[in-house]
């Protein structure tokens, strides 16, 4: 793809396995993107240290955060969601592309009407 910018993958985590689950697979994808796809991908674990379950929960941890765009909420995403959400942050602009409260993608801007 020939991108010479690096990728943050922020991974905000508990101290449960759903949260050590989704650091792995996020440094898993980095791996893949550079070998792969010659994408420099760096993540940064942010943990919140915090062990009580209902907390957790009411958390929604993990997050991933790439890009500032939260991909993944209250699970931890797979290697595979990661590449695919990356590469389709690459094949867009930010002016071609918004992302909604739903994760999906539209080209044209929302009319603020819908906006809260």
């Amino acid at each position: 793809m020939g991108y010479s910018m690096s990728i943050e993958i922020i991974v905000v985590m508990g101290m449960d396995e759903e949260s050590e689950s989704a650091l792995h697979n996020c440094w898993k994808a980095a791996e893949i993107l550079l070998k792969d796809y010659g994408l420099e991908a760096y993540v940064v674990p942010v943990n919140m240290w915090i062990h009580d379950p209902i907390r957790l929960s009411e958390l929604k941890l993990p997050k991933v955060i790439i890009e500032g765009r939260l991909i993944a909420e209250g699970k931890a995403p797979s290697v595979e969601e990661v590449i695919d959400a990356i590469i389709a942050f690459q094949l867009f602009t930010l002016a071609d592309v918004m992302t909604i409260p739903n994760g999906t993608f539209r080209k044209s801007q929302i009319p603020e009407a819908i906006l809260f």
